[in-house]
């Protein structure tokens, strides 16, 4: 059960590191974010993030978890990248795709799939949405990054 949740971890933490881009940057504050539809969070960014890919390798750091970030791509208002990472004597591949859809507002758009080790678990296709809503506030989960 510890590996499975390490996985989740993982692919929260990748599609995490997706948000917000524009223009390769994030502006800091409060930013409202729904994963599939359904699942809300509020995030604090306490300064302006690059989007890129050491940013994007610094966030997939999950403890038992061994990623590598591949290609970084960036165009106009869409970037994509691509990891891997071994995970539970397996090897999982995530592609992540980024559009800026407005004003401090994206999507997110990631696919995974595992390979091997000594769990079992689906593909699984992830959108996540997002927008800036202003200053950050008190009860907003703290980004480390």
């Amino acid at each position: 059960m510890k590996t499975f949740l390490q996985v989740m971890l993982l692919v929260a933490a990748l599609v995490a590191a997706a948000e917000p881009a524009h223009a390769a940057m994030a502006r800091a504050g409060e930013w409202e974010t729904i994963l599939n539809g359904d699942r809300r969070r509020l995030v604090c960014l306490h300064q302006d993030r690059t989007f890129d890919a050491p940013t994007i390798a610094k966030m997939s750091q999950v403890p038992g978890v061994k990623c590598t970030t591949g290609a970084f791509r960036s165009s106009g208002l869409q970037a994509a990248f691509n990891e891997t990472c071994e995970v539970a004597g397996g090897v999982m591949t995530i592609d992540t795709v980024v559009t800026v859809t407005g004003m401090d507002a994206y999507t997110t758009r990631s696919k995974s799939h595992l390979v091997g080790g000594s769990i079992q678990m689906p593909d699984m296709d992830l959108t996540q949405t997002g927008h800036r809503l202003g200053d950050c506030k008190a009860g907003d989960l703290q980004s480390p990054y």
